[in-house]
């Protein structure tokens, strides 16, 4: 137990003093600017991993900071499919090395790599005190353990650059119990419990501490008891700018390292109340995003239905499309059809004129062939084939004696008499149906006569009005185009609508998972910031005892060592690539997956 309790105690030294050194320097090194160091950079790298903590993808966010507001800035990368996020400035680029036409702005761009991690990182999991694999574990209940190995590949100057690995994750109060954390701590809010833990992988090594009793931890542990296990990913920063501005330089006795540790606690004290304020600020996040995550629900459901809406808007607007092109199919035959119509009614106008002309010769000519047919009917007396003649031949046989005809003669008189009788009345009757008909054809011809006055005028109406629809023929042929063209506008602009509508609620949907992921993190660091503050306060009095006991009083070793470490942190500057003159920082970000 004693043993246990000293190697806490000296590894809280040396974390303390690395914290708390880098922490009171940092904020002087990110206000300098100087004439040599016009331009830096802060590289963020994002890595996405598996829920064993295997690398899937690397995305690297970049941040070429332009303090002297220069027109071109040169650049080194070794990143690939580069995309400007914050602007439209152009990068001429080739073998990595180009020019950012910055125009005095700062550069904002990000792209993906393939390249080997300094810091990797392994997640194992056991249930029941037995190795299982995530796919395994999930849903399941009993005893969990989850532990996080990491492995520095950096050296640089002999030791590995120091990196500082803290992992994250928030732990549903509905499924575990029992939560503890080996080199970390659990905060539990009574509805999840945060964990956080630390490890410096590389730093024993790098110190020659193999054969003392003191402990630098490369892993961070969890254990608990799970109910229908599920994890909702994890989160490790790894930074190595911890002993970046750390001032070893005077420091070769223990009378140096107490006078150093004397100042140190000066800024201690600041660090500490500047912890207070981290603390009441985390509180405001955690509020602000817990809206922000209400917010970003609300807006991903709008954004579902306007996905939904510019579909159907796509789908009418094709429909709209294809009517149109029909509709202007016919309506260029409506326009050949009225062209015809209106060649036709001309026609038709001057054939009804012609044809009032003609009917109104119709009555005298009428007239003048019936008196005429009756007059040959009728005849003068005596002329052959008409009723005079008729007549008088048949009073001529009336006065012979049949007496003194024979019996063939009397025969044949009265057979001529008969036919003299029929001829003449087939004659009366024939003009008097002539007569008769006359005067219906005159009637007939009257009201011919009218309908052809009526036929001429409304003739003249359809010609005037197949000219309007001639004429509106053409303006809807010319309308309808115009629409088509519109509607081919209108359903580019509904596709282009309902892909954006898709990027959009992709987007509000990784909004609200991360406004939520934001919120977890915000409580955390708020207890987080607690906790540093007081760790700060008991830094000057557990300190300076513990860490000579560990060294037997020698410090020239660790010193040196220390110095090593800081050079090599300071050098470090960046994972895709930078320009030699460019002063840098980097952070990394690993993002493991859910297990559900």
């Amino acid at each position: 137990m004693k043993r246990n309790l000293r190697q806490t105690r000296i590894l809280t030294v040396i974390l303390s003093l690395v914290l708390a050194a880098a922490g009171s320097t940092a904020p002087v090194f990110a206000a300098e600017k100087t004439d040599d160091a016009l331009i830096s950079k802060e590289e963020t790298v994002y890595v996405m991993a598996d829920e064993n903590g295997d690398a899937s993808k690397i995305i690297v966010s970049e941040w070429l900071k332009n303090a002297g507001e220069l027109s071109l800035i040169k650049d080194y990368t070794e990143l690939k499919e580069i995309e400007n996020v914050k602007g439209d400035e152009s990068f001429d680029q080739k073998d990595g090395k180009g020019t950012w036409k910055a125009e005095g702005k700062d550069i904002y761009y990000q792209g993906k790599i393939k390249k080997e991690l300094p810091v990797e990182m392994k997640v194992s999991y056991y249930l029941n005190d037995k190795a299982v694999t995530s796919k395994e574990i999930a849903g399941k209940s009993g005893k969990v353990k989850i532990r996080f190995d990491y492995t520095n590949n950096q050296k640089l100057h002999g030791v590995y650059v120091p990196f500082v690995v803290m992992t994250g994750m928030s732990l549903d109060n509905d499924i575990f119990s029992k939560v503890e954390v080996k080199n970390g701590k659990v905060i539990n809010d009574g509805q999840k419990s945060m964990v956080v833990g630390y490890a410096l992988p590389g730093l024993a090594q790098s110190l020659e501490l193999k054969d003392t009793e003191v402990v630098i931890p490369d892993y961070v542990e969890v254990t608990c008891q799970a109910e229908k296990f599920a994890l909702g990913g994890t989160m490790t920063v790894a930074s190595s700018s911890l002993l970046d501005d750390l001032d070893l330089g005077r420091i070769d006795s223990m009378d140096d390292l107490k006078a150093a540790l004397d100042q140190l606690q000066s800024a201690a004290a600041q660090l500490e109340e500047g912890a207070e304020k981290l603390q009441s600020g985390a509180g405001d996040l955690a509020k602000g995003t817990s809206d922000l995550s209400k917010g970003a629900g609300t807006l991903s459901k709008g954004t579902t239905d306007l996905y939904k809406g510019a579909g159907t808007l796509k789908e009418k607007v094709e429909q709209l499309g294809n009517g149109l092109k029909e509709a202007k199919d016919g309506s260029a035959r409506l326009q050949t059809g009225a062209d015809q119509l209106l060649k036709g009614a001309g026609d038709l106008e001057s054939g009804a004129g012609r044809l009032k002309g003609g009917i109104g010769q119709i009555p005298g000519k009428l007239q003048e062939a019936v008196g005429k047919v009756s007059a040959g009917i009728q005849g003068a007396q005596g002329q052959p084939g008409t009723i005079q003649a008729d007549e008088a031949a048949l009073a001529a046989l009336n006065k012979i004696d049949e007496s003194k005809l024979s019996d063939g003669e009397k025969t044949a008189l009265a057979q001529a008499k008969g036919a003299l009788q029929k001829s003449i009345d087939g004659q009366k009757s024939i003009v008097s149906g002539l007569t008769s008909e006359s005067a219906k054809m005159k009637d007939s011809v009257a009201a011919l006569s009218d309908g052809a006055e009526e036929l001429a005028a409304g003739t003249k109406d359809l010609k005037n009005g197949l000219t309007d629809l001639s004429s509106g023929a053409k303006d809807l042929n010319t309308g309808i185009t115009k629409a088509c063209e519109g509607a081919g506008l209108l359903k580019d602009g509904a596709a282009d609508l309902k892909k954006g509508a898709h990027r959009v609620n992709d987007g509000a949907g990784d909004l609200n998972a991360g406004a939520k992921k934001v919120n977890a993190g915000a409580g955390t660091l708020a207890t987080g910031a607690r906790d540093l503050a007081g760790g700060i306060s008991k830094f000057k009095s557990d300190g300076v005892d513990k860490l000579a006991e560990a060294f037997n009083g020698d410090l020239s070793k660790v010193v040196d060592r220390l110095k090593a470490l800081q050079k090599a942190a300071s050098d470090y500057q960046s994972f895709a690539g930078k320009q030699a003159q460019t002063k840098g920082t980097v952070k990394f970000i690993y993002k493991t997956d859910e297990i559900e």
